[in-house]
């Protein structure tokens, strides 16, 4: 069986540019190269660079969707000792990195205002998947109307109380915590899926901890 063909060097070049730590590991550049030009126009025999720009583009949607310790090569973002429990300073210079969100929580809310939040949350979903389904299989009377979001699971999906989030942040290899000091609005707990990328992760709204 042959060989896949390897991505074009631009398409090469320009992730070797726009993500230097981590780097992209090639072989997942290739297999995602192979699979997005499956869906894709083929490039033109001589092509431009703005040609290229639909393929950078949709493989960068992939990448960003995807688990960092598949997509990067080892070792090549966050040092590695500042994962270690043992380093009690540490200074991140250079490019920022790029990181996944791995965890979140509220360290300016106590754990039982966030559990009692949580509890009502999931109270709720619970209630309106029950209620999407009764519609889903037609046990809305004709004519009803579509009971207001308020009403099902007795009122709205509530919202965390926001003060300070701490983040579990990983570059695919090493993972370290970080707390905001400015917030970040696009960081909601309860909606902010884990996995979510963040760079550079050198930036004025975050601080790295580093804890024994």
């Amino acid at each position: 069986m042959a060989e896949p063909p390897p991505p074009p060097p631009n398409v090469v070049n320009w992730f070797k540019q726009h993500y230097p730590r981590p780097r992209v590991d090639l072989q997942w550049l290739t297999d995602c190269y192979n699979w997005v030009t499956t869906s894709l126009p083929p490039l033109p025999a001589s092509p431009t660079p703005a040609d290229f720009q639909p393929l950078i583009q949709s493989i960068q949607e992939q990448l960003l969707l995807s688990d960092l310790s598949d997509s990067m090569i080892p070792g090549t973002g966050l040092p590695l000792h500042i994962g270690n429990p043992e380093t009690d300073n540490a200074t991140l210079t250079g490019p920022g990195v790029l990181v996944q969100i791995v965890s979140m929580t509220d360290i300016g809310v106590s754990a039982y205002k966030l559990d009692q939040t949580r509890g009502v949350r999931e109270e709720r979903i619970r209630a309106r998947a029950i209620a999407g389904a009764g519609a889903a299989d037609g046990q809305q009377g004709e004519g009803e109307e579509e009971p207001d979001e308020d009403v099902i699971g007795e009122g709205p999906i509530p919202k965390y109380t926001r003060s300070m989030l701490k983040l579990g942040l990983s570059d695919g290899t090493t993972t370290i915590q970080a707390i905001e000091y400015k917030p970040l609005p696009e960081l909601v707990l309860g909606e902010t899926e884990l996995g979510f990328k963040v760079s550079p992760l050198i930036s004025r709204e975050i601080w790295v901890l580093i804890t024994r």
